[in-house]
């Protein structure tokens, strides 16, 4: 049985997207907001109050002031229910109830501040599901795609039905890896806020979901197509290509930096190439050659991945299709290593 310290350093490599740590920035817009890392202008700042002071007494004006207020009061309400784990659910539902009430400024603020609350409360989801017993249940029992409501069911003692229907009603997914069970954020729960928040944080998101959808590694290998792995790169170069300023640039870097480490090394169980016969895999050499073919040389050449996958693949079979010191300094030089 694996402590939680070393299951979680197991796996934070190979998973590093679900325990990113934002740069914490506080921004006072209430009293009661947490600390964020959000990186806010204060020439944007707006005061939803604002239009309630207006002395105009036409009826479009009064109307608009009282659309103001109730939006901030929903937004109180949820900054109050982000606070304490018994409530981060409820933070959630609040939001998705009521994000229409919110320009789409205030939106990707209040999606951002529920993305750090998940992060900030995750310790305590841990202590949770940390607890022998329950990885033992679920050791047991699991089955594939099992969500955290399904797993409370699955529990032999009362405390750990609690347990687990605490971290259901927190709203965290379960997902499993090298024999670990791990609370993360449900990003796909995010969806209903796709078309209220701005572009780069629905990119974002949509980023962030497919990786907990669908994880791309579990125990030191990857466990998606070759090709998938590719496409997701190419999603956050889009994204970093796209979007100068975001307030989660830097956590697309990382993951960015990360898939390339996976494209072109590949984890410990499913390396690039063989550490022993430094062979390139037979599986992802046909992947990548034929991921390729889908793309024209101008798209090629407009992508730092596709640019050095190609130049990777003409360089290997130069090489007897194996990893020399040439292959070598070209990927030192092109990719860089994550460690």
């Amino acid at each position: 049985m694996k402590t939680k310290r070393t299951g979680m350093q197991e796996h934070a490599v190979h998973s590093i997207w679900r325990l990113y740590a934002r740069p914490a920035v506080a921004v006072v817009l209430t009293s009661t907001m947490l600390t964020t890392g959000l990186v806010v202008p204060s020439s944007i700042l707006r005061s939803a109050d604002a239009a309630v002071t207006s002395s105009a007494s036409t009826a479009s004006t009064s109307k608009q002031a009282v659309s103001a207020k109730t939006a901030q009061q929903s937004y109180n309400l949820f900054l109050q229910r982000l606070q304490k784990p018994s409530t981060l659910g409820l933070a959630r539902a609040t939001l998705i109830n009521r994000i229409a009430q919110f320009d789409t400024y205030r939106a990707s603020i209040a999606v951002l501040q529920l993305e750090n609350a998940y992060n900030q409360h995750f310790s305590y989801a841990e202590d949770l599901i940390y607890q022998e017993s329950i990885q033992d249940e679920l050791m047991k029992k699991y089955k594939s795609d099992l969500t955290m409501k399904q797993a409370v069911s699955l529990m032999s003692r009362a405390s750990d039905r609690k347990a687990m229907q605490t971290l259901a009603d927190m709203g965290y997914r379960l997902e499993t890896s090298e024999g670990v069970f791990y609370p993360i954020i449900d990003y796909p729960a995010f969806s209903p806020f796709l078309s209220y928040v701005s572009p780069d944080i629905r990119d974002y998101i949509l980023i962030m979901s497919e990786e907990a959808k669908s994880a791309t590694t579990s125990d030191a290998g990857i466990v998606i197509p070759p090709a998938e792995v590719v496409k997701r790169g190419l999603a956050k170069e889009t994204f970093l290509n796209k979007y100068a300023v975001s307030n989660r640039r830097a956590a697309v870097e990382q993951d960015y930096r990360l898939s390339q480490y996976y494209i072109f090394y590949g984890p410990d169980n499913t390396p690039l190439f063989d550490p022993q016969t430094l062979e390139i895999d037979p599986q992802f050499q046909e992947a990548y050659r034929k991921l390729l073919n889908n793309y024209s040389a101008e798209q090629i050449k407009s992508s730092k991945i596709l640019t050095n996958l190609s130049d990777l693949m003409k360089l290997v079979d130069q090489n007897g299709g194996k990893r020399t010191s040439v292959v070598d300094q070209f990927l030192e030089k092109r990719v860089g290593t994550l460690f």
